[in-house]
């Protein structure tokens, strides 16, 4: 084979290793290397048991942790019913307050010797089952005179049709004659 080159001497690359380094400075060399590369892998295995161990530390505290939270949770789920709870109230207690003020107008106008047996009070409606001991005057006067209490009340008769007393039924407890009467607004 012939071969061309047209670069003179000098300036040709000489092929071979042009460096001659001593045997013992590759061996101490190559020894150094695997050394380091040891050390390396050594180093990088101590992190991975390092970091392993932090990772079970960190999971048992996040076991228990999450064993606070769950009461936690409850907690917070009981808080947030009896929040409801009492918006509930709130908001029936805003909402019949026009009720609880009939209830004690009812209340006061209730005269000794007449006792309440029903009491049904809704926006539009009012019924009042009712007994009362009929004392030497009368039942009459005693029942006619709660019902003229409660018809002549502005608040009581709010949103109500005309207040009626039913019919008056008299039965014996005992000893004691009683009257039974009901007081209801028209529908």
């Amino acid at each position: 084979m012939i071969e061309i080159n047209l670069l003179p001497e000098e300036l040709r690359q000489k092929q071979g290793f042009p460096i001659q380094l001593p045997k013992e400075f590759l061996r101490n060399s190559f020894v150094l290397i695997l050394a380091v590369c040891a050390l390396f892998f050594l180093g990088l295995q101590l992190l991975i048991v390092f970091n392993f161990s932090r990772l079970k530390l960190s999971e048992s505290k996040w076991r228990v942790l999450q064993a606070q939270k769950k009461s936690v949770d409850e907690v917070k789920n009981g808080v947030s019913k009896y929040r409801a709870l009492q918006n509930g109230i709130l908001l029936v207690s805003a909402e019949n307050s026009e009720i609880t003020r009939k209830l004690y107008i009812i209340s006061d106008f209730t005269p000794q010797g007449i006792w309440l047996e029903e009491l049904f009070i809704g926006k539009s409606a009012l019924r009042i089952k009712g007994s009362c001991i009929l004392p030497s005057t009368g039942e009459a006067a005693q029942i006619n005179k709660f019902f003229g209490l409660l018809k002549d009340n502005v608040q009581i008769n709010k949103g109500l049709n005309k207040l009626e007393i039913g019919t008056i039924i008299k039965r014996k407890a005992g000893a004691i004659e009683v009257a039974d009467f009901t007081i209801s607004s028209k529908q």
